[in-house]
């Protein structure tokens, strides 16, 4: 056995990565972050991606926008995208910007 071995993939479009930093600069704690990866985990979930989308938190992104969230959306074979949403964004609002982005 070697000290790297490869890895199945469990998702099989984009992983959402929500910056944990933005959330303690602008709330003090990572709650905010936790919030929505959870919002984003659930929506996708119930709208049948839940194998497809996975939804975790991010150290630093260093994206750094004033009081609003980072969010990087690396897609499978696709390239990354990253966005900053408002604190106060709604969680249809979220899933569905973010959505655009992790789903073909």
């Amino acid at each position: 056995m070697s000290d790297v071995e490869n890895a199945e993939i469990p998702w099989s479009e984009a992983v959402v990565m929500v910056c944990t930093k933005c959330s303690r600069k602008i709330v003090g704690d990572e709650s905010l972050a936790d919030s929505m990866k959870k919002t984003l985990k659930s929506s996708f979930k119930e709208n049948g991606y839940g194998k497809s989308v996975r939804s975790v938190t991010s150290s630093c992104l260093d994206i750094c926008p004033k009081d609003r969230m980072a969010i990087a959306v690396v897609r499978r074979n696709a390239g990354t995208r990253a966005v900053t949403v408002d604190k106060k964004i709604s969680d249809r609002a979220l899933y569905e910007e973010v959505k655009k982005l992790a789903i073909p």
